[in-house]
């Protein structure tokens, strides 16, 4: 590596390192822009909540789902009978991997095509849908899929220790009771969030105004969603 040096060609001389210096201010500053990008992560994560499969709730997907999915709940996950009522769904599911980017199969390469947002909703899709099924658990959901998706032993590494920081088990259940009426309390809490003001895809670090109002519309929503659920569980109780 060659010498700096000044105009005359002599070598230019160290800047003197103070031996007093304390990095703390460069610390601090650092944990606060790491904090604001975690919270703009943060953010995204919660859109995502409040948009995850809004569209089966439409015209294109939900008289088909309305049909289908009350057979898929008592089968197997991975089992050839539910990948033959898979088939079933048809249009539906077409339509619904193309407007959800949670999805594999929204990509023409796969999983390569996901971003850590769409990975992380995915495995959290696994978890739910897991829970909907026969001897469903989220070691299994890992196992089919790993194969499914040609998932890479690095990925699902990264996946299994997720799914062990989050504590979720085999024996765990649901944290919604089962054959409660909540459709209609959840439906409201989806659409508190109109898909115009959930901001996906932000370029750099976005408008943090933008994205301090809309955490602010969603902690709202998830308090409602709160109170919704505590009513059910306090009926389902009594």
């Amino acid at each position: 590596m060659k010498t700096p040096q000044d105009n005359t060609g002599n070598p230019l001389a160290a800047a003197p390192v103070s031996v007093n210096y304390d990095s703390s201010q460069e610390t601090i500053e650092h944990i606060l822009r790491v904090r604001e990008l975690l919270y703009v992560a943060q953010n995204k994560l919660q859109a995502r909540g409040f948009a995850h499969d809004k569209s089966k709730l439409g015209p294109n997907e939900k008289p088909i789902f309305d049909r289908v999915t009350g057979k898929l709940r008592g089968l197997t996950y991975g089992s050839d009978e539910y990948k033959a009522s898979l088939k079933d769904l048809g249009p539906a599911l077409t339509h619904h991997y193309a407007n959800n980017s949670h999805h594999p199969e929204h990509f023409e390469n796969g999983v390569e095509g996901m971003s850590l947002f769409d990975v992380l909703e995915m495995l959290c899709d696994w978890k739910a849908a897991g829970e909907r099924h026969a001897n469903g658990n989220i070691n299994r959901s890992l196992a089919v899929n790993r194969d499914r998706f040609k998932i890479s032993d690095q990925l699902n590494a990264i996946l299994e220790n997720t799914v062990r920081e989050l504590g979720w088990t085999n024996s765990e259940v649901s944290v919604i009771p089962p054959n409660v009426p909540l459709a209609e309390a959840l439906r409201a809490v989806l659409l508190l969030v109109d898909d115009g003001d959930l901001v996906r895809n932000t370029d750099g670090d976005g408008d943090m105004m933008t994205f301090l109002q809309q955490g602010m519309k969603i902690t709202s929503a998830l308090q409602k969603a709160q109170v919704a659920l505590a009513s059910a569980n306090s009926k389902v109780s009594k």
